[in-house]
């Protein structure tokens, strides 16, 4: 399986990679601005180094291709206007939608976030849940989502999109409380934690991420999101 990954340097496939290398039939195609020497244990890997806002590569997809779409150029923690949000990150999907050959495009995963919901945090957020985002990051998340389901619809193509909230692990560096929290003790640094003692915060750890796009390679889901 022909796997290529939009934002090469994310936590999140560093560990998948790390994990599925050696053990399946995955061919990987890492596309990103730079690379770290993380990704020098993997010769086997192609790398396409460009820059997403010009997105100047050609791309020709080998047969059942698979994109893991995880490339974003904010955070919720930053406070960015509705146009720069625009203009970053739904402006360069839909460019690269309509610079990319879809022939041979099976399956589309976009990581998303479960910024798309806002705070309704007084009960379990699930998939049929009406999105209600609060910043503009989750407002644009929403509309990537919303431009995938529908090229993929277009042209017939599978697609998956997770709605991932407060995952940790390796690789993540200065990114989520955990990891502040390590390297705070680590330091001897006191963590002062300013938020209502009410709300509750669900975590999941990166293996179970890993695990979860490894099936929905494998194995058709009945759900989109």
């Amino acid at each position: 399986m022909n796997i290529f990954f939009l934002g090469g340097n994310s936590f999140i496939f560093k560990n998948f990679i790390k994990k599925f290398y050696t053990k399946s039939f995955y061919d990987f195609t890492l596309y990103s601005r730079n690379f770290d020497v993380f990704f020098d244990y993997y010769p086997k890997i192609h790398f396409i180094k460009d820059n997403f806002n010009s997105v100047n590569y050609n791309f020709n997809f080998e047969e059942e291709s698979v994109l893991l779409l995880g490339l974003w150029q904010s955070n919720p923690r930053t406070a960015l206007s509705l146009s720069d949000e625009i203009n970053l990150n739904f402006n360069t999907y839909r460019s690269f939608f309509k610079k990319i050959n879809n022939q041979n495009i099976k399956h589309v995963v976009f990581f998303s976030s479960s910024a798309v919901y806002g705070e309704q945090c007084l009960i379990p957020i699930s998939e049929k849940s009406d999105p209600s985002p609060l910043n503009f990051y989750g407002v644009v998340k929403l509309q990537v989502e919303n431009l995938i389901l529908d090229y993929c619809y277009k042209n017939n193509i599978q697609v998956t999109i997770l709605r991932m909230s407060n995952v940790y692990g390796p690789y993540q560096y200065k990114q989520g409380l955990i990891t502040t929290l390590i390297r705070n003790y680590n330091n001897k640094v006191v963590t002062s934690i300013w938020d209502d003692p009410n709300i509750l915060r669900d975590y999941i750890y990166i293996d179970d991420i890993s695990d979860l796009i490894h099936k929905i390679l494998n194995k058709k889901s009945q759900y989109k999101i």
